[in-house]
């Protein structure tokens, strides 16, 4: 090739290549992406009729986002239309929604989407071992539902040692994507064509790779979970699904993976409870694993979401202990999110099961749970009764971090019934067990709560100092739930100084964070006290508790 190519000032050449032609000395290389989706629906209207797009916009959007921005795969969808004018966009867009059939779908004449993509395949197929090799495992990396794949999850999903250059041969055939370093994804209708190819193997196979490959995932968000909350009981419960994963160096990266594969542990979730021969338990693990994250970066709907995928596995199952813990985690989610009636059914469903099992720290957590939706609604009393039962549960079965837990839970609510000095007790206690566990985030919550007691006594320049520790704690671990309440706090304690610039900073940051997270129970009060300390009248108003709520 290269003898071919004029080299005169005056000459140029336009090269088309499924692979990159790196290699080409002097070359501007243009990587061509996929139409965006206002692209693709003007291209659309240009070859099926505009007036056609303007009847039902909504199915034309779909339908082109069904084509994923592919301009062959929108021209054969607009032929197909120009073909046939009797027909309603949203009639092709119905059939293209079927992902086993839309290949087939996207055939008009002697376009054909499936042919087109096929041809790269082929050439790896046909190439040297390696390539060979590359074009076997494009195959599994269709199979799972994942928004996108890092290298250790295609390792397990293709059984290997080391995926990267397996991943690497896929990106130069143009086969598969590489977003960002250590991310790959495939384009929906290269997954459809790798399924066909995957199909090849057995459901046995195939199986056990995704089996796999979900197994290093909970084994990883187990680990997270072990560095968020060191000592904490619910650890325990992972058994034998904690082994095999990644390690993490601390808090931050902890957190970081779980952000980054947040979506596809979701897909997996969702997966593994639609695949017969994937383990039933992998819904209910991934739930329980994911609990210290959510707690403490929000997400409620994919929280819940998740509880709920795991919920209809245990009751299809008939495992009363998942459905416990499915039962208890979505009502923390619900009671983080302000929807208390829905919060306490849950929990109250939680402790009946948990109950019946005789699962005494199944009920403590529970019972844990109701009290800070109890505190939530200001019937302190019924909290402080709840969360005492917990904590005489807890100490019956030393079990020090969930004594700490409810401890911090316990004192601040104390403190709301005027009972300051048991509740400051309790909450050194609690801040003592949590140092004790390497527990930095428990360690932040005590402080900040004991701030809460200082500030229900009316001495605001008590409660400064430990606002500010708390806060300090939590961005050192990146925690944004933590930061909101402190911040929060420090804003109502600098109105009660007088200070009302110094408050109005620390609450607008409260609301930044909460709009960040998609929080709108705390944006709702943010703004609310906001009002309140522009116009200096009013009542105090309460920043939510900041619980462990476990």
């Amino acid at each position: 090739m290269r003898q071919l190519l004029p080299a005169g000032p005056g000459c140029a050449v336009l090269v088309t290549s499924r692979r990159v032609l790196a290699t080409l000395d002097g070359v501007r290389h243009l990587h061509l992406r996929p139409l965006a989706p206002g692209e693709s629906t003007t291209l659309l209207g240009r070859l099926a009729g505009a007036d056609r797009i303007a009847a039902d916009p909504a199915a034309a959007r779909k339908l082109v986002g069904l084509c994923g921005g592919l301009p062959l795969a929108v021209r054969i969808a607009g032929a197909r239309l120009a073909a046939r004018p009797t027909w309603p966009v949203r009639t092709l867009t119905d059939r293209l929604a079927n992902a086993r059939s839309r290949l087939d779908e996207l055939r008009a004449d002697d376009l054909d989407v499936r042919a087109s993509l096929q041809v790269g395949h082929r050439l790896l197929a046909a190439g040297s071992v390696e390539e060979r090799a590359a074009a076997s495992a494009f195959g599994l990396l269709g199979l799972p539902d994942a928004a996108d794949l890092s290298p250790p999850f295609a390792e397990r999903l293709l059984g290997a040692v080391d995926a990267t250059p397996v991943l690497e041969l896929l990106v130069d055939a143009q086969l598969l994507e590489s977003p960002a370093p250590g991310r790959y994804r495939l384009h929906e209708l290269l997954r459809l064509l790798a399924r066909e190819v995957g199909a090849e193997r057995s459901v046995d196979e195939r199986t056990a790779a995704l089996t796999r490959a979900m197994r290093w995932q909970v084994a990883t968000a187990w680990s997270g979970y072990a560095m968020l909350r060191p000592g904490d009981p619910r650890l325990d419960t992972a058994g034998a699904w904690a082994a095999g994963g990644t390690a993490f160096n601390g808090v931050r990266q902890a957190l970081e993976w779980f952000e980054t594969e947040r979506a596809n542990l979701l897909a997996s979730a969702e997966q593994a409870a639609a695949t017969d021969g994937v383990p039933d338990e992998i819904p209910g693990q991934l739930a329980r694993a994911l609990f210290a994250f959510f707690h403490i970066r929000g997400h409620r709907a994919d929280w819940i979401r998740l509880n709920q995928t795991a919920l209809a596995v245990a009751r299809r199952t008939k495992d009363a202990y998942a459905e416990g813990f499915a039962h208890r985690d979505l009502g923390a989610a619900y009671e983080l999110q302000g929807d208390f009636d829905q919060a306490a059914g849950y929990l109250r469903a939680g402790l009946q099961l948990f109950t019946e099992a005789g699962d005494d720290t199944g009920q403590a957590s529970c019972l844990n749970g109701l009290g800070t939706v109890y505190d939530s609604l200001q019937r302190y009393d019924q909290a402080a009764d709840c969360l005492s039962q917990a904590l005489s549960i807890a100490r019956r079965l030393g079990d020090p971090h969930s004594q700490g837990v409810y401890l911090n839970n316990l004192g601040p609510v104390l403190g709301q019934l005027g009972r300051y000095a048991e509740a400051l007790r309790y909450l050194a206690e609690s801040g003592a067990i949590f140092a004790e566990l390497g527990n930095r985030r428990g360690q932040a919550a005590a402080v900040t709560n004991l701030g809460e007691v200082h500030e229900a006594a009316g001495s605001p320049g008590e409660a400064l100092p430990r606002f500010t520790a708390g806060l300090a704690i939590f961005r050192e671990l990146a925690d944004e739930a933590g930061q909101e309440h402190c911040l929060t706090h420090l804003g109502l304690a600098h109105r009660d100084l007088g200070r009302v610039d110094q408050a109005l900073e620390c609450l607008r940051s409260a609301l930044a964070i909460c709009e960040r997270t998609d929080d709108q129970r705390g944006a709702a009060r943010c703004l609310r006290l906001i009002r309140e300390t522009l116009r200096q009248a009013g009542p105090h108003g309460k920043g939510q508790r900041l619980s462990a709520n476990e």
